[in-house]
């Protein structure tokens, strides 16, 4: 391991093991790109926002977190990356793990259980491989069952999942990253109206109209203000859920000078032109 130069996005896994050779030096980085689940809206199957909720309910972010990511990548609750603490919406978030309330959800809303003890059948969630995600729909898929929401992962190689979900859009659930940053405007990229990157094909004109506002001012107290109220709606409607924050530690040996990682905001990422011997 000693000889090891350079190692971007260390697996969860390994790294309590370079953390303890003195030869290599680890350094996280954190990206408002949150793993998330997105909900086809034009799919009757989950157009139903007591479903949404439902699921967003049963699912277990702190057990994904851990068995998952380590710990490295934080349980997201938030519904714009709380990396970006100025204007993330810590009040208004997506729901807590409850497994009893999940059903309650339900039952209320009017749902009941067919002779197999499932509230809702049918459901699937595409998925490409790699970076924990097959592993983390897996542990939804388990969680969701215990609320009585069957749920089938159907696992792809990423060209044939961006087929599938990002060019003919056919899907239930996909869960996807994705950069949100570094600026709320991003907002009107991944969930407004008629934007090419809005796979959930969600649509609420005050949600439009509040990113607009937030776009056309200067005045950062007022944009927070006004993206703090987007993301209030977009937890009210839930045309996603996030996960868990990317997060992932780069590994370089100690005797490095000027990598990348020390020379932020002064040169570009990946950029090893100044990097030296001691």
């Amino acid at each position: 391991m000693g000889e090891l130069d350079v190692y971007e996005t260390v697996p969860p896994a390994n790294v309590d093991e370079l953390k303890a050779n003195e030869n290599i030096r680890l350094a996280l980085n954190e990206y408002p790109s949150p793993y998330r689940i997105i909900f086809n809206l034009e799919n009757e199957a989950v157009q139903d926002v007591n479903l949404r909720r439902a699921i967003a309910t049963a699912i277990n972010k702190e057990e994904i977190s851990q068995k998952i990511y380590n710990g490295i990548q934080k349980p997201e609750y938030n519904m714009y990356p709380s990396l970006i603490e100025w204007v993330s919406n810590s009040k208004d978030t997506s729901p807590k793990f409850n497994i009893d309330e999940a059903i309650k959800i339900l039952e209320d809303a009017g749902y009941t259980k067919d002779e197999n003890g499932f509230y809702v059948t049918g459901l699937t969630l595409d998925v490409f491989e790699g970076n924990g995600i097959p592993e983390t729909a897996k542990l939804i898929e388990a969680t969701l069952e215990q609320a009585g929401i069957e749920l089938e992962v159907a696992i792809h190689e990423f060209n044939a999942w961006f087929e599938k979900v990002g060019v003919n859009r056919d899907f239930m659930l996909e869960l996807q990253g994705g950069f949100m940053g570094p600026d709320p405007a991003a907002l009107a990229k991944r969930f407004g109206t008629g934007s090419g990157s809005n796979y959930a094909s969600y649509s609420n004109p005050e949600f439009d109209d509040l990113l607009a506002k937030g776009a056309a001012t200067g005045d950062r107290e007022k944009r927070a203000e006004l993206y703090k109220k987007a993301q209030a709606i977009l937890a009210k409607d839930l045309p996603y859920i996030p996960i868990v924050c990317f997060a992932a530690y780069d590994a370089n040996n100690s005797d490095f000078i000027n990598l990348p990682i020390d020379g932020t905001g002064k040169w570009g990422w990946q950029e090893y032109t100044f990097t030296d011997l001691k």
